[in-house]
């Protein structure tokens, strides 16, 4: 992405897409997507938004789809703090779109001759970043000077993941800049994160010296230009210690097997050089526990995916995931939404912490994020019924100053009233936009809600809805009240416990290859029966 040519005005510029985001200025274009600084109407915030460019080749047009939703969907899986966030996914009239966090201090040109310890430190942040994205047996293919941000409080943070490929055979279109690019990746050798080091590398020195290790500004001049060995970055830059001179003519070496190891090497080494304790570490050790690749539930994602995908065309469907405490309800349920996200439906998500508000918590979580995805369309739609809606939606009178509540007084005769009118108010928002209902612990949340979610799903059979909620699994229990009543028309979906090699796969994920894998999986398999959150 190339941000410096392009940054600036923007014929784009005060375009509103999906009703929200208001365009500011061009950040960035590139071959597969332009990004944005746009204002977001329902957050008061401003954030980045990536849209997708097509070409008007319908076969081409599809890949570049699949490649930018795919680049959403890791970035959504890599939860870290030094890895860009991404928010919101959209695919409207306006186009394929995501939103992310704005990083506002720059790129690494803005760094070029900063003290090397500034250096050590920016770097250090990409390590990190590295480390999680490797442990998924991932490589990012384009780790350069441009595709580092900082934030405006000094840190950096790794953006554009469209080249990632999974490690091993080196069977895709060569993605990479030139001058950072490994010897391996351009003779399409096997790849492992030993690449991204040797980038990690280039980018290090370009941010040191101002100049390129090896400056080819072609792929087909790098092997003449790799015949000259580069100069230590104290040559450029005298203030720079020997050993930072020797670590980064490590990871430039041509020769893959005599570079550091990991990243997680090579930012320890960074800290030693530098003199400065690593406790960023503990940070970023929960974002490693916390975002495991998800294992062990190819099928049953499938099977839910498959009846989403039939509720966004038209057909709608309930699902009730089930599971015992810790077997991941929860994060299956994140899956479940990420994907509908991308079928372009639009995902209103609730758990047992919206119930706090009181009787119809959750309802209201609900609908307060679809106000906010479409204000006008939601308050239309409301606006014959606003009075009565308002008793449990308190956020729709607030934006029609001249409703007021019905003067129902019995609760009821309310309940009666309302349950019908939330219903018809959420199946007319689906005739504009597919909804998908994403409910954690459904048998925890507010009992209002949960009956309006429970009826709900015996409408939809001919709606653009589509019900997934999650529940505890009660062996032997016969169900009762609105979770008997979803029950009765929901595909039921249970998740077992792991099997022993997605134990191992679970494990891999979070530290990557590394020595008595199998054997620490066995014995936690044995310890925890397959219960994830036990592992």
């Amino acid at each position: 992405m190339n941000d410096e040519a392009h940054a600036g005005a923007s014929d784009d510029a005060a375009q509103i897409l999906g009703g929200r985001y208001r365009v500011q200025r061009t950040i960035g274009r590139g071959g597969m997507a332009n990004v944005y600084e746009a204002d977001d109407a329902a957050t008061s915030s401003r954030v980045a938004l990536k849209r997708l460019v097509l070409r008007g080749d319908p076969k081409q047009d599809r890949r570049l789809q699949e490649s930018f939703e795919r680049e959403f969907y890791l970035l959504s899986q890599l939860a870290h703090p030094r890895i860009v966030e991404v928010y919101d996914y959209v695919a409207d009239d306006d186009g394929h779109y995501y939103t992310m966090e704005l990083l506002d201090g720059g790129d690494l040109q803005g760094f070029l001759h900063a003290d090397w310890r500034k250096g050590c430190a920016l770097i250090r942040d990409v390590c990190s970043a590295l480390s999680l994205v490797h442990s998924r047996g991932l490589v990012h293919r384009d780790v350069s000077v441009r595709n580092v941000r900082c934030t405006s409080d000094g840190f950096a943070k790794l953006i554009d993941f469209g080249a990632v490929v999974p490690r091993g055979p080196n069977r895709y279109p060569l993605v990479a800049t030139p001058a950072y690019a490994a010897p391996e990746v351009v003779r399409r050798e096997p790849l492992d994160p030993r690449a991204d080091l040797f980038a990690l590398g280039a980018t290090l020195y370009y941010t040191l010296t101002g100049h390129h290790a090896y400056p080819a500004p072609s792929f087909a001049a790098l092997l003449e230009t790799w015949k000259t060995p580069p100069r230590p970055p104290s040559a450029y830059a005298n203030d720079v210690p020997p050993a930072l001179d020797e670590l980064v003519l490590e990871l430039l070496t041509l020769d893959r097997d005599a570079r550091p190891a990991n990243a997680a090497e090579v930012m320890e080494r960074l800290g030693v050089i530098e003199g400065c304790a690593i406790d960023e570490q503990l940070v970023v050790a929960q974002a490693y526990l916390s975002t495991p690749r998800l294992v062990g539930r190819e099928r049953p994602l499938r099977r839910v995916r498959k009846e989403s995908l039939k509720a966004i065309r038209g057909r709608g469907r309930a699902v009730l995931i089930e599971g015992a405490p810790g077997v991941g309800r929860s994060r299956f349920l994140d899956a479940v939404a990420l994907d509908a996200k991308l079928q372009g439906g639009l995902v209103l998500t609730a758990d047992p912490d919206d119930a706090r508000d009181g009787p119809y918590g959750v309802i209201r979580a609900l609908a307060r994020q679809m106000i906010d995805e479409a204000p006008e369309v939601s308050i239309d739609l409301a606006r014959s019924r606003i009075g009565l809606l308002g008793h449990a939606i308190p956020e729709l009178l607030a934006r029609v100053p001249e409703a007021s509540l019905d003067a129902i007084t019995d609760s009821g005769l309310l309940r009666a009233a309302l349950f019908p009118a939330l219903r018809e108010w959420f199946l007319a928002r689906a005739g504009t936009r597919s909804l998908v209902f994403a409910v954690d612990d459904f048998h925890r949340i507010d009992e209002p809600s949960a009956a309006v979610i429970a009826l709900l799903s015996q409408e939809i059979r001919t709606a653009n809805v589509a019900i997934v909620a999650t529940a505890e699994l009660d062996d032997g229990v016969a169900p009762s009240g609105p979770r008997k009543l979803l029950a009765e028309t929901a595909e039921r979906v249970v998740l077992e416990p792991l099997e022993l090699h997605d134990t191992a796969a679970l494990l891999a994920s979070v530290f990557g290859e590394v020595p008595n894998l199998e054997l620490l999986a066995h014995r936690l398999q044995t310890i925890s029966r397959g219960n994830p959150r036990d592992v």
